[in-house]
């Protein structure tokens, strides 16, 4: 089984590169003199063999702008102009092994399908392939015929039924993770039968879905005719290291582990699911006269870069309870007299019902001194209760349901909860640690054991309780609970 994934590092020498362009020499000289230089993935892909020939059924999954629907194009053309070579290569039928190819590009739909195309005409071009000469294209139908008889076509997976019928030699799938169902594949998997036809698939994930089934199941991982090359798109070389920061920056976390890390799980945190994430824009944001704003603070002590940061998180709820926004944070290493000031800064942006900031051990003096503030902010001292694992965990329910919504823009909330591992000794946990403390404050945590299984919190009564009454479910035991204040003021 040829497996390949960049994260697990560079594996091949260069001399074990040789010696896999080896059997492939031809293919390999014939992209060179044509003006292709495939990367070091790119040639994995091209060159994944078994013991004896190479894989039938070949993906390349990368991120995008990795190279892969050009690296296809390539492969896809060598072979319709030396229909030998690919009988001596690929895996056939030794009684259907001769004369030309027949196959397919099969894509989700025609604008899906644009880029294959213009990949296909671009490398046509660079060959030195002359239309009306060396090719033939018919433009409305979308194929391609050449003079030695072998014939392209480019179809798209949106009526299955009209598949039917062709004996192919080689299917391409571009962006396979992106066609919706497997009912065209299934139609078209058939007509590979007779010639043992070859497949090989290019896509950037879309979660895991049919095509993540068929292909990443137990029994395909261990399948000898079927290879895999996985990369990011910045293991490309040609890829930009500086785009790659500026995406990283600037796009959804969630989209950007699946658009450029090629992630199938990019929704799949270790413990929090980004599934669970319900979101809102600006626009539908209340009016700040309709909603009340709590504000929870975790405190922070040290300015080391391995530190925990300084964390402000700011709720606001809706006047009747029933639902609540993330409407700002706030994580950095600031000194003592800083964090109070940004405590100061808060209170008079939001005039908030409460303000949480968390007082166990060291961080009481920091709830101490901004009860010194001018202006008499309402800060509640907040104890924890338990383990702080256990109340992160414990917010997923509310999540899940949608009783909060966030920003799609809020990355770091996104990126902690998504990695947020309660196994670790100093999980990265700032920002959800202040959301936590301020749903405490808005009276949003929810009862019952992080420890629920997925059924049991789909069962959890969420919508039907208001945000107050669930707080009033987990009182603490002993002392006086100030309904404004919070717990033991």
């Amino acid at each position: 089984m040829a497996s390949f994934k960049a994260r697990e590092g560079v594996q091949l020498s260069g001399a074990d590169i040789t010696e896999l362009i080896s059997p492939l020499g031809d293919k390999y000289a014939w992209f060179l003199e044509k003006g292709y230089v495939p990367h070091y993935w790119q040639t994995l892909f091209h060159t994944m063999r078994n013991d004896q020939s190479l894989c039938r059924f070949r993906h390349l999954v990368a991120g995008r702008r990795g190279g892969k629907t050009l690296a296809a194009a390539w492969e896809t053309l060598y072979y319709l102009l030396h229909p030998d070579a690919f009988y001596r290569d690929a895996p056939s039928n030794p009684l259907k092994a001769q004369g030309s190819l027949l196959a397919w590009v099969l894509t989700r739909d025609y604008p899906a399908g644009q880029p294959a195309l213009f990949t296909f005409r671009e490398c046509l071009k660079q060959a030195g392939l002359e239309p009306g000469v060396d090719y033939k294209e018919h433009k409305t139908n979308r194929w391609f015929e050449f003079p030695n008889g072998s014939f392209l076509a480019f179809k798209t997976a949106d009526q299955p039924d009209s598949l039917r019928g062709a004996g192919l030699n080689l299917l391409w799938l571009d962006e396979a993770a992106f066609i919706s169902t497997s009912d065209a594949y299934d139609i078209v998997e058939p007509g590979l039968g007779d010639k043992l036809g070859s497949v090989i698939a290019t896509t950037t994930p879309s979660g895991k879905n049919w095509y993540y089934d068929k292909f990443w199941n137990e029994e395909s991982l261990a399948d000898p005719d079927i290879g895999r090359v996985e990369y990011w798109s910045i293991d490309n070389p040609y890829f930009h290291k500086e785009e790659w920061e500026r995406f990283k920056r600037s796009y959804h976390p969630l989209l950007f582990k699946q658009e450029f890390c090629a992630a199938f799980d990019s929704m799949a945190g270790k413990e929090l699911s980004g599934d669970w994430l319900r979101y809102y824009t600006m626009a539908e944001l209340p009016k700040r006269q309709d909603l009340n704003f709590y504000i929870g603070v975790d405190p922070a002590i040290s300015l080391a870069d391995d530190a925990d940061r300084f964390a402000m998180a700011v709720i606001g709820v809706t006047k009747n309870n029933e639902q609540a926004y993330l409407v700002e944070l706030f994580a950095d290493r600031l000194p003592f007299s800083d964090q109070l000031e940004k405590i100061a800064e808060y209170n008079t942006m939001y005039l908030p019902q409460m303000i949480a900031v968390e007082a166990n051990a060291y961080q009481a003096a920091l709830a101490q001194q901004a009860l010194r503030l001018p202006g008499f902010l309402p800060i509640a001292q907040m104890l924890a209760r338990g383990k702080k694992s256990e109340r992160i965990l414990s917010m997923a329910p509310v999540f899940r349901t949608g009783r909060i919504r966030i920003r799609a823009d809020q990355r770091d909330f996104i990126n902690e909860w998504l990695d947020y591992d309660s196994t670790l000794k100093n999980p990265k946990d700032d920002t959800l640690d202040a959301v936590e403390i301020a749903l405490r404050a808005a009276g949003a945590l929810l009862p019952g054991s992080p420890e629920l299984s997925e059924q049991v919190w789909d069962n959890v009564d969420v919508t039907r309780s208001s945000l107050q009454e669930l707080a009033w479910k987990k009182q603490p035991k002993g002392g006086y609970e100030d309904e404004h204040l919070g717990a033991d003021w």
